[in-house]
């Protein structure tokens, strides 16, 4: 029903306006893609990039359902390695293993991983039509973030197309790439904690890392802290 200003409608015909207006609601479709930044919400997570075309319904219905099934799923690509945060000192063999897991998406068709030491500029390392590990042995840990950063790209064809009671689906993955990167820091720690199965105080090294508790100690090389003490008898 079309209203014009100078129209007059009873309650129940309004209501019904309202009722027609929110059905329909369901059927609308975005008019461009939506990407979710920075976050983890519902079904989406960060990086995800809702299509153009696909219904708004399904997209508050993601918002709201964590375990809502999304009609295509995109690619994800991951940096396996030795851990980001390495302690000051230790000499490893830092070895890179990407995991490409496509989806909904097509076949990977190129890789690329570039790498930059402490802030530098990048360059490329491996550039291949398929995933390739990289290993770099003997690296000793500086007392410093961002020590090495590897930067990993994989590109991938479109994916196929999914229809529902012969209807196409909107949303198929175009032909794209996805990045992702890995950082190692050299950090110190320090220990703190007790077992009850040791009698005597820890006498190494090795056996200060065996306590069950340990957190990242943010200090440098040049950094300065205070240590209160009780004053003696």
């Amino acid at each position: 029903m079309a209203l014009r200003p100078q129209d007059k409608v009873t309650e129940r015909e309004l209501s019904d306006i309202v009722v027609d207006k929110l059905n329909n609601l369901g059927n609308l479709k975005l008019s461009e893609n939506l990407i979710v930044k920075g976050q983890t919400i519902g079904a989406y997570t960060d990086g995800t990039v809702i299509v153009k075309g696909t219904r708004v319904h399904d997209v508050i219905q993601g918002v709201l359902d964590a375990s809502y099934n999304l009609p295509y799923t995109f690619p994800t690509l991951e940096l396996k390695g030795i851990g980001e945060n390495i302690e000051v000192g230790n000499i490893v063999n830092i070895t890179i293993a990407p995991v490409f897991t496509k989806n909904d998406a097509g076949e990977l068709y190129r890789y690329i991983l570039e790498r930059s030491v402490s802030g530098g500029e990048l360059s490329t390392i491996i550039d291949s039509d398929k995933l390739q590990s990289y290993t770099e042995p003997n690296v000793k840990i500086i007392d410093s973030a961002n020590i090495l950063k590897f930067v990993g790209t994989a590109y991938y064809n479109e994916g196929n197309t999914k229809y529902k009671q012969g209807e196409e689906i909107p949303g198929h993955i175009a032909k794209g790439e996805i990045v992702t990167t890995l950082v190692i820091n050299g950090i110190r720690k320090c220990f703190y904690g007790s077992e009850s199965g040791i009698s005597m105080p820890c006498m190494s090294g090795d056996e200060v890392r065996q306590l069950p508790q340990s957190t990242s100690f943010g200090l440098e090389k040049g950094s300065m802290f205070e240590i209160e003490c009780l004053e003696g008898d």
